[in-house]
């Protein structure tokens, strides 16, 4: 029996030496070089992410079973002692005394697609302030998307490397610039900045919506629709069928709706999702509706897989492919900085 429990024990033990916990270190601190392009003597960094323990994950091995080639992107040094370190690196003597606050907001890598490996891409959102007698004074918001279209998984390393160099790059930007405004925060309206942000877009301050065609997330955010007249076709159930608009002969012409971003039709707002028009719902001046998205995906998504939001990734994969893809139905919100889908929850197949 005591043979039994050792060679059981001995066979466990085995498993997690063989399969253990695939992971990728993120790290943006550099000891090699310093730099003479610091403006302030201090730096506060406030993570006001939701999840700070992970960073996503890629695909990063060939030959291998999803579950195996599946890494974790993990920093194991917080990014208060990283961004610290690399802001004491950042050396000048002539600094002056205000403190620079650096707010986290989103740090992501994730995948678009499995089966075909379209692309990878990592997203980065942080506010710079400059902070003096706890009043905040807005500096910069960084908000940039990196776009790897790699056929070889292992390059997708290349992601991660570059990823760190424009966060480490976007970092040393920012601590050089002095704010020049008047708008001022507390520390507790930094922490609800996406409402100040929302109270500035008449998407989410018009009582109305103004109906019309909206080719891009900018001129919906803007409420400014295309001047052309729109007639729609709807089933039985009042669903959304199909869309047209007059040309300049005055004939209905057919339009594609994986063309444009959303219509408000009768004051009510419909989303683009994989050729279909669906229903936004408004709750807590956030922007919801149920759809369709990579079942792969965990964070902020690419509109109209490449076709609206970004114009700088992959050129060859045609649209069409991609509704053959892993695709499952999530409750989705609007990011309303650039109007990326948010994943929310996953919603059961009936």
């Amino acid at each position: 029996m005591r043979v039994m429990y050792l060679l059981i024990s001995i066979f466990f033990v085995g498993c997690y030496v063989v399969n253990p916990k695939r992971y990728m270190d993120f790290n943006i601190a550099d000891n090699k070089s310093k730099e003479n392009n610091r403006l302030y003597k201090h730096i506060e960094v406030f993570d006001a992410r939701i999840d700070t323990n992970s960073l996503g994950h890629l695909f990063l091995e060939a030959r291998l079973s999803d579950n195996e080639r599946l890494f974790e992107i993990k920093n194991k040094i917080s990014f208060d002692k990283q961004i610290k370190e690399l802001f004491n690196n950042a050396v000048n003597e002539a600094a002056i005394s205000d403190t620079v606050v650096l707010q986290i907001r989103n740090v992501f890598f994730n995948e678009l697609g499995v089966n075909f490996n379209w692309a990878s891409y990592f997203h980065l959102r942080f506010n710079t302030y400059r902070k003096n007698n706890n009043i905040y004074y807005p500096i910069a918001t960084v908000d940039t998307t990196i776009n790897f279209n790699l056929v070889f998984r292992y390059n997708k390393r290349r992601l991660i490397r570059k990823a760190q160099k424009v966060f480490k790059q976007k970092i040393l930007n920012n601590i050089t610039h002095f704010s020049n405004t008047n708008i001022v925060y507390n520390r507790y309206e930094i922490s609800k900045i996406d409402s100040i942000e929302k109270s500035t877009m008449p998407l989410y301050t018009m009582p109305t919506l103004d109906d019309g065609i909206y080719l891009n997330y900018e001129s919906f955010k803007n409420q400014q629709p295309s001047d052309n007249l729109f007639y729609v076709d709807t089933s039985e159930k009042g669903e959304i069928k199909e869309l047209y608009e007059k040309d300049l002969e005055e004939n209905l012409k057919h339009i594609k709706i994986n063309k444009i971003y959303a219509i408000v039709w009768n004051g009510s707002p419909f989303i683009s999702n994989f050729r279909k028009l669906i229903p936004l719902k408004k709750i807590d001046n956030n922007y919801f509706f149920t759809g369709k998205r990579f079942s792969s995906t965990n964070d902020a998504e690419f509109h109209h897989r490449f076709n609206v939001a970004s114009k700088k990734v992959i050129n060859f994969i045609n649209l069409k492919d991609l509704t053959f893809s892993n695709k499952r139905t999530f409750f989705l919100k609007l990011d309303h900085l650039n109007g990326n889908f948010i994943n929310a929850e996953s919603v059961k197949p009936k």
